[in-house]
């Protein structure tokens, strides 16, 4: 007995398991970053709202691209205050100047503030978290693939 099959579509097929693969990678990536950055970001809002300002928000960010993401801890880009001016002062630039401490001098005859120094509050942050967060990231994928798989 002899007989012929023809199978059409396999590239589509293909195609379209690949896709769904790529997407599950991102979902479960996008949620060990977030996972990753979160015991930093309270530490760092605490910080921050505690040397600072009680106003200041930090907040982070997920970037994919591809297979890859990366995510980033900062102070929020949302209005602080708004001078007189009508000029926008956002928490990110008043953590950005205490972050680092500053050194403002303004024109000759008017007065000058010299260096104030650093209040850091996402350097130590990080160096108190990463070991934390660092698991909590490793946990969060194997917990994912692991529902993945099931």
């Amino acid at each position: 007995m002899t007989g012929k099959v023809s199978i059409t579509g396999l590239p589509e097929l293909v195609r379209k398991v690949d896709g769904k693969f790529r997407r599950l990678q991102q979902k479960i990536l996008r949620e060990a970053l977030t996972a990753f950055a979160e015991p930093i970001r309270q530490n760092a809002e605490q910080l921050a709202r505690t040397l600072i300002s009680p106003r200041i928000e930090v907040v982070t960010r997920v970037k994919m691209r591809g297979t890859g993401g990366t995510v980033v801890v900062g102070p929020s880009t949302k209005v602080f205050e708004v001078k007189k001016n009508g000029r926008s002062i956002t928490s990110a630039n008043v953590a950005y100047w205490f972050e680092f401490g500053y050194d403002i001098r303004s024109k000759p005859k008017g007065p000058s503030l010299k260096h104030v120094g650093a209040r850091p509050s996402l350097t130590p942050a990080y160096a108190a978290n990463k070991e934390r967060a660092l698991q909590i990231f490793e946990d969060t994928l194997r917990n994912a693939l692991e529902a993945e798989a099931a």
